[in-house]
């Protein structure tokens, strides 16, 4: 399945999604595939998930997934 042009297929549930919702910090395909991969530089005082995204560096470790969708690794190795 393809999605029309300026369109991204989201990896998992086929939905198709803006290319401008790529990377943009918000979660807009279900399985959370479009911010998957970014690039992000996250301050001293921030965790860099796995996703890419930048939580405060208080949320690791406790209790709560805040990475988002389908990335668990601000509570891995606790």
């Amino acid at each position: 399945y393809t999605c029309p042009p300026n369109k991204y297929l989201c990896a998992s549930t086929g939905e198709c999604k803006p290319n401008a919702t790529i990377c943009d910090g918000e979660t807009d395909c279900a399985d959370g595939s479009d911010e998957f991969n970014c690039v992000t530089t996250c301050s001293n005082e921030e965790y860099a998930c796995e996703s890419g995204r930048c939580i405060d560096g208080s949320y690791v470790c406790d209790g709560e997934f805040d990475c988002g969708p389908m990335d668990f690794s601000d509570e891995r190795n606790c």
